[in-house]
């Protein structure tokens, strides 16, 4: 049985006079980027492509307050794995039990959880695997969570798109761009090709050491 005082939404105040819950509105939102687009924007992408690394941060949120954490629900963020394949145990185990013990408190997240978007627009949860999951688990309506997009990823209007993670905030459906999806495709695409030719180049160089 869970003890202590309940879990109170950041999105609820209380009116002293009535006692009644009232709304608070939801912060404004602005896009901070650091991406100079064109040629560099080119290279960055195909190095993240080449390498798997995430490359250069190119972009965030911050609300009016200059926090760089917005308020969703846990149970939007479930399905995103874990940078080190975290989602097999979350909410499992020691650290686990113990974040279901001071969360059953109700006591707040002092960290946010972070959430990395790569170039082609796919979030992985970098930090609060366990956190993430064991708030689901207990029915919180709000965590705090950090994004950041990686390499242009805040370019892709995909699911997690800076539009999408605003829409996710005030609890309205999201929208993705098809489209804008295929750019990443092709971005792969000229990877592969370029490989290819580098091992055909490779493989013509070997044979003329061998004649």
């Amino acid at each position: 049985m869970k003890t202590g005082r309940p879990v109170v939404s950041e999105a609820v105040a209380f009116d002293r006079a009535s006692i009644i819950p009232r709304e608070v509105p939801k912060p404004k939102l602005s896009l901070r980027r650091d991406n100079p687009g064109g040629d560099w924007l080119r290279s960055e992408r195909a190095r993240a492509a080449e390498t798997g690394n995430l490359g250069n941060i190119t972009a965030y949120l911050y609300d009016d307050a200059g926090n760089r954490h917005v308020m969703l629900n846990p149970k939007d963020l479930v399905d995103i794995p874990g940078t080190m394949g975290e989602q097999a145990s979350r909410g499992r185990g020691r650290k686990a039990a113990d974040v279901r013990e001071w969360m059953s408190r109700g006591e707040a997240m002092e960290h946010p959880i972070f959430i990395t978007v790569d170039y082609r627009g796919r979030p992985k949860i970098s930090e609060g695997n366990n956190r993430m999951a064991v708030a689901a688990e207990l029915g919180l309506e709000e965590v705090p969570v950090e994004i950041r997009w990686y390499s242009g990823g805040e370019e892709i209007e995909g699911a997690w798109s800076p539009a999408n993670v605003e829409r996710r905030m005030r609890g309205e459906p999201i929208e993705v761009n098809q489209q804008s999806l295929d750019v990443v495709d092709e971005i792969d695409n000229e990877r592969r090709e370029s490989l290819r030719k580098e091992i055909q180049d490779l493989m013509d160089w070997l044979d003329e050491q061998v004649d």
